[in-house]
């Protein structure tokens, strides 16, 4: 039988594993500007240490809306404004009308709670879900609104990663972001094909003013910009029974190899594809291994049986990618490890997860463009901003 010839210069056959990217985008773009100081928090601040009644305190509440809607700072002037202003109205009012005096209190509790629940993005936590103003994650913001996951939200926060030694560079920050992002989602969600397709992926990162203030954080969390999330996507060991764990472990490792293929086209670095192709080769070995290591309830066998053998298949043709002499040897095995795994249709995989009790739909890979706005974060600021000004 003649061996196809190898795709086009430049192209990379159909079918697994896609080309290095990741399922979700990533946003914020990298900006190192703050936004400005909101005028009336100040005045608020400032006429509450004077005893202005009401006064500080009207300007304080109208300056959170503002803030909240343009993204501006001051939050925290605001808030001090509005509790001074509170205070000093209350002692005032309280012995005219007692109607009067609730009304005042009530206002000094919206300020209290209006301040416990805003955040510097520096100090977001794993687990926190929260809004930005407008809703927009592409947007500049240095604060965020933290709310239960139980309530609507625009994003929620899934891992973070401190960053080493000095600074990194917009690039190299961007690309460390992307990478300690893709790896920690997983550890939060630890079924990929349960996160809803229209989620993508944020990062907030230090930028220059924060790092002088200590900020070291890389902060990922998951957003939509097609509208809010409802509940929380967090998926961990502890939320699934052993056998759906033992899959999904299995499987992860593979992942991570498979997305990280070489950049360079295979003409220009054969070399590194044949180091790529052994990782993959050795990665399904493992991943075969720990699948007939587990033991299956009967329901299942058959079918994770199934994936071992397509596993398996698609091994063989890795490990002799390794040592192909040539492209073209390459490419042939290359397209043998995609149809021995069938990942177009995703069938053995698809069975052994519906036997298992795990979603069963496939995520969707932008193959045009990996990122929802390929951004860094500006620290406090929205989007991919991590870091306080």
């Amino acid at each position: 039988m003649d061996t196809p010839p190898p795709p086009p210069s430049g192209q990379v056959p159909q079918g697994w594993p896609p080309p290095p990217q990741h399922p979700y985008g990533y946003g914020y773009p990298y900006q190192q500007q703050q936004p400005p100081l909101n005028g009336l928090a100040v005045a608020s601040l400032v006429l509450g240490l004077l005893c202005c009644l009401p006064i500080g305190l009207v300007l304080g509440i109208v300056a959170l809306s503002q803030i909240k809607r343009k993204g501006e700072r001051g939050q925290g002037l605001a808030t001090a404004g509005i509790v001074l202003s509170s205070v000093s109205t209350l002692f005032l009012v309280i012995g005219l009308a007692v109607g009067g005096a609730s009304g005042f209190r009530d206002a000094f509790e919206d300020g209290l709670e209006a301040g416990s629940r805003t955040r510097s993005t520096m100090d977001l936590t794993t687990g926190d879900c929260f809004n930005v103003p407008g809703g927009d994650l592409e947007a500049e913001v240095y604060d965020v609104t933290v709310v239960p996951c139980t309530e609507q939200h625009d994003a929620e926060v899934y891992g973070t990663h401190t960053l080493d030694g000095t600074l990194p560079g917009p690039e190299a920050l961007a690309a460390e972001a992307d990478e300690q992002c893709w790896r920690l989602q997983d550890k939060y969600a630890m079924d990929p094909w349960a996160v809803p397709d229209h989620v993508d992926t944020y990062s907030y990162s230090p930028t220059s003013e924060s790092w002088k203030l200590g900020d070291r954080l890389i902060t990922c969390a998951f957003g939509s910009e097609d509208g809010p999330l409802r509940s929380s996507l967090k998926q961990e060991a502890t939320s699934i029974d052993a056998h759906q764990l033992a899959y999904l472990q299995a499987a992860h490792p593979t992942d991570f190899v498979a997305a990280d293929a070489p950049e360079a086209e295979i003409e220009e670095d054969l070399e590194s594809y044949q180091v790529w192709a052994e990782e993959m080769s050795d990665t399904l070995t493992g991943q075969a291994r720990q699948l007939r290591a587990h033991a299956w309830p009967a329901s299942a066998d058959k079918a994770v049986k199934d994936r071992i053998r397509e596993i398996e298949g698609a091994q063989k043709h890795w490990a002799k990618a390794a040592g192909a002499a040539d492209e073209e040897t390459f490419w042939k095995h290359w397209e043998a490890a995609d149809l021995a795994l069938d990942i177009e249709v995703q069938a053995k995989d698809a069975k052994a997860r519906e036997a298992l009790g795990l979603d069963t739909t496939p995520p969707v890979y932008d193959d045009e463009d990996s990122s929802a706005g390929d951004s860094e974060g500006a620290n406090s600021t929205g989007g991919s901003g991590s870091g306080s000004a």
